[in-house]
């Protein structure tokens, strides 16, 4: 008797919690669940910052059309700079060696573009061209970025000057 109790209560031991396989299958679970969650919130959250990004180059590209309306050319990178901008600089990508973005003008004030960084390291212009802001594929280096971006210059201001927001730029 002493053994058939004994069995029994092996049987019940092993029944009464997980074995290493089921532990391991909900952990696998869990981990495939959060990957899923984590690339979900990711191209959330990019998508958020490149809209973001666009509306602060239409609300740029409105700004210098207004001065563009009242003095008959496009801002110079001085006058440009005593604008002020106001950008969500959440959303923009801070290269910590380079600039975050860059407004471009001829030299005649005749056209501008702007090139900027979003956070996912996306790349957009904005130009007086098209009045639309497109993905940007040229080269990430002043001066050669105003001329792929359309606009034959030399003149040029930087958002951020290695890392650092320059005064112009306030915070929306």
């Amino acid at each position: 008797m002493n053994l058939a109790h004994t069995r029994r209560q092996l049987l019940l031991r092993r029944q009464k919690g997980f074995t290493i396989v089921e532990l391991i299958v909900v952990i696998v679970i869990l981990g495939i669940l959060a990957v899923l969650v984590y690339t979900s919130y990711s191209k959330l959250q990019n998508d958020a910052n490149e809209a973001s990004v666009r509306t602060d180059l239409r609300n740029i590209a409105k700004q210098v059309e207004l001065y563009r309306a009242d003095l008959g050319v496009y801002p110079s990178t001085a006058q440009m700079n005593a604008m002020r901008l106001r950008v969500n600089k959440k959303a923009y990508g801070v290269n910590p060696t380079g600039a975050t973005g860059f407004y471009c003008v001829n030299s005649d004030g005749s056209a501008y573009a702007v090139v900027t960084r979003v956070r996912s390291q996306l790349l957009l212009v904005y130009n007086s061209y098209t009045n639309t802001s497109n993905t940007y594929t040229g080269s990430t280096t002043a001066p050669q970025l105003c001329t792929d971006a359309g606009v034959t210059t030399t003149t040029y201001l930087a958002f951020t000057n290695n890392g650092v927001w320059n005064d112009w730029v306030a915070t929306q």
